[in-house]
């Protein structure tokens, strides 16, 4: 590592400190750029879960079958199922929203 820095700093002329603090600052921005969009891409598949969800209990509530976790559950994909941290709450919200709007 040593010779490493050696040579770095005889071919660039650069302070290895200066190397380190800048090379931080981009990090740390390239970080945050990535959180956003882990974020947004979370949500997005979210929204994707919730809408199939929602096409799940309105399938199953015109068949006249109340939706039931297992039910909804061997329905959606794997992927789906992966972004939605509590499914039955999103189920009790989707039906109670179906509901009102009739």
């Amino acid at each position: 590592m040593a010779c490493l820095k050696r040579w770095f700093y005889r071919t660039f002329t650069i302070e290895t400190n200066y190397l380190y603090l800048h090379a931080n600052q981009e990090a740390r921005i390239l970080s945050a750029r990535w959180q956003e969009y882990a974020k947004r891409q979370t949500a997005i598949r979210y929204k994707q879960a919730r809408d199939s969800v929602v096409r799940i209990c309105k399938q199953l509530m015109s068949e006249g079958k109340c939706p039931h976790m297992r039910d909804v559950r061997s329905m959606l994909t794997k992927e789906e199922l992966a972004s939605i941290t509590s499914l039955i709450d999103l189920i009790s919200d989707v039906t109670e929203e179906l509901r009102s709007d009739k």
